[in-house]
């Protein structure tokens, strides 16, 4: 099936809010079974820390996405525009 959204034809959708959200998000025909794995899910807010360096930081890219440990996003604050010694690594 394709997706219609603001009068453009899609492929698929990704729903990118809160695991809460997407009971509501649902076409009315979705099975039940469907709905009820989504009750069984458990989440975790998504956590944002910040580092601070002596020598400045020069990632790869200004938002470098990791493969392998606890966090999933390290963003070079330096590329954009603010502490040249920052970084901040998102978890989620």
């Amino acid at each position: 099936d394709k997706v219609g959204v603001n009068g453009q034809t899609f492929d698929a959708v990704i729903p990118a809010v809160a695991p809460y959200h997407i009971a509501a998000l649902l076409p009315e025909d979705t099975p039940e079974a469907f709905r009820q794995a989504l009750d069984t899910y458990r989440y975790h807010a998504i956590t944002t820390v910040y580092l601070r360096y002596r020598e400045e930081i020069n990632l790869p890219a200004a938002m470098t996405g990791l493969a392998v440990g606890t966090a999933q996003w390290l963003l070079d604050r330096g590329r954009l525009g603010l502490g040249k010694h920052e970084i901040a690594a998102v978890i989620s």
